[in-house]
């Protein structure tokens, strides 16, 4: 995780927003962040609060020469749910972003 983003104002990141949802008082959101290949770290959870990001998240397989990232987000269930770009589905605490299942889906 690059915790490039963590105690920011969502404001910041608004302009690069691609897709975000409401869950538990946090702001889910996607966004570009405009890398190609690599890890991208491009989920961030935000407190509806205050508008600061408290955590970010990207995908889990770490290749040089392809990309890797979350594709979508959805809640399944009342559950916050993530896809990413090489086939996991993952489940995640959307207060403390913790990662609390991961499903290969491809």
């Amino acid at each position: 995780m690059s915790n490039v983003y963590i105690g920011k104002p969502y404001r910041s990141v608004f302009d690069t927003v691609a897709q975000e949802l409401r869950i538990d008082g946090m702001i889910i959101a996607i966004h570009k962040t405009g890398i190609k290949r690599e890890q991208d770290t491009n989920l961030i959870g935000t407190s509806i609060d205050d508008g600061i990001i408290r955590w970010e998240l990207g995908g889990l397989v770490d290749d040089d020469n392809a990309y890797e990232g979350i594709v979508d987000i959805c809640t399944n269930d009342g559950d916050l749910w993530a896809a990413t770009w090489s086939g996991f589905s993952l489940r995640i605490d959307p207060e403390r972003g913790d990662l609390l299942e991961t499903v290969f889906t491809r």
